[in-house]
Formats: C-alpha cells, sequence, structure tokens
C-alpha cells in the first residue's frame, strides 16, 4: 500500500532520502504494521529502510509537523494517539477538503472513474457479506475510492493538503476497536450514494461528499474517543 506524499520536492541526494523515509514510515502507518502510541525507534526505522539516522530524523520531524508523530524529551518519536478533539478537527477538515474536492470532480470523472468507483463499493459490499467481516479490505476499497475522487479533482494544492491529512486518517480507519456490523453494511449505500450525487451535479456532490465524511463521527462503535466538540 501506498500512502502519497505532501508534493515536497527536493532533488538532492539527502532530500531524496529523507522523502523516502517519510513516505515510508507514512506506509507503514497506513498498513497498520505501526499503530497509534508505536514507538519509533531511529535505529529500527533505519536497519528497515535502509537508509540512515539522519534522514529518519528529518522524516520524523516532518510527520510531527504534520501531526501524524509525536515527540517527548528523553523518549523519544512515537506515533501520535488521537483524542475526541483530534478526531472531531481531523473529520472537520477532511469533511470541507473532500465537499471541495467532490464540486471539482463532478464534471472531471471520466467513464473509466466511475466504473472503478462503482467496482470498489461492489468490494465493500463483499467485505461485508463474508465470514466473517472483512473489515480490512472494505478500509482499503474506501480510501482508494476517496483518494480517486479526491485526484479527479485536479486542484493540486487540494490534493497536496489532502495527502499530508491522509496519514492521520489511517490512524482513525484503524483503530483497534472493532465496528459494528450494521455500520460496515452501510458503508457500500453510502458510497453508492455519493457516486450518484457526482453523476447528478456539483451541488449536490459537494453536500454529499461533506455530509459523508461528517456522519462518519456519528456511526463510530462504542469505544472511540468521544466527540468533545460539536462538528
Amino acid at each position: 500500500m501506498t500512502v502519497p506524499g505532501n508534493g515536497s520536492v527536493d532533488v538532492s541526494g539527502e532530500g531524496v532520502l529523507r522523502t523516502r523515509a517519510r513516505d515510508e514510515i507514512r506506509d507503514l502507518i497506513a498498513s497498520g504494521e505501526l499503530k497509534a502510541g508505536d514507538h519509533l525507534g531511529e535505529a529500527a526505522l533505519s536497519a528497515r529502510i535502509g537508509v540512515s539516522r539522519s534522514p529518519i530524523r528529518e522524516a520524523l520531524r516532518e510527520l510531527e509537523h504534520q501531526g501524524v508523530v509525536v515527540s517527548y524529551p528523553n523518549r523519544g518519536a512515537f506515533v501520535v494517539t488521537l483524542d475526541g478533539s483530534d478526531i472531531d478537527d481531523i473529520l472537520f477538515v477532511r469533511g470541507w477538503l473532500e465537499g471541495l474536492a467532490a464540486r471539482l470532480a463532478s464534471d472531471r470523472l471520466a467513464r473509466r472513474d466511475f466504473m472503478a468507483l462503482e467496482e470498489l463499493v461492489a468490494r465493500m459490499r463483499r467485505c461485508a457479506g463474508s465470514n466473517p467481516p472483512d473489515y480490512r479490505g472494505s478500509v482499503e476499497a474506501d480510501a482508494a475510492f476517496h483518494a480517486i475522487m479526491v485526484r479527479a479533482s485536479g486542484n493540486q494544492r487540494l490534493i497536496r493538503i489532502w495527502d499530508s491529512l491522509d496519514p492521520t486518517v489511517w490512524l482513525i480507519r484503524l483503530h483497534p476497536v472493532t465496528p459494528r456490523p450494521d455500520r460496515l453494511r452501510a458503508v457500500p449505500t453510502e458510497h453508492q450514494e455519493l457516486i450518484d450525487a457526482l453523476r447528478a451535479s456539483p451541488d449536490q456532490a459537494e453536500e454529499a461528499a461533506r455530509y459523508h465524511i461528517i456522519r462518519g463521527r456519528e456511526h463510530m462503535p462504542a469505544g472511540w474517543p468521544a466527540a468533545k466538540q460539536p462538528l
């Protein structure tokens, strides 16, 4: 699985290594191999990624700036643990970003894009109907769906902002609390509604995308951090 970078460009040797380290650490978070609260030891990451500790250290600083990593004096760096307020803030910003992306994408999505979105919805249905339900597969299909929509917006600055937010979204998606079965079954229906809105008009697409993200907070299972502010 690949999580896109944030669009920064540094063609120097050190910059290439830092970018590689950053993206691979983000991939480890997106894959679930690195979970909230996990320690990010420079030596272990250096050996795993195959670069020296200097670009690892710089990558961790960049990821800390993006809100994915937190560091403590004399303890080191850790994957951030989100509380209820963090989740509310992330979903609020993501809702507005994806609303705008959907508005822009509505007139740009090609037939092949809609076919890809429909296939992802079909995959979500298969994941929800399997025994046991394939939560991980549903999450990956969900993420791919939103990536197609956002990239179809054609707005590179919007895409970069969305990319920088995406690692924290993965921390929400991969929260260890098991989702309710009814929620998993609702996911394909909600995404089909979003496809219908994308086909209908930019106004409907924007409203549907924003509502889709924000109402996700209402369906989070028991055990998630409680909301601390209204969305």
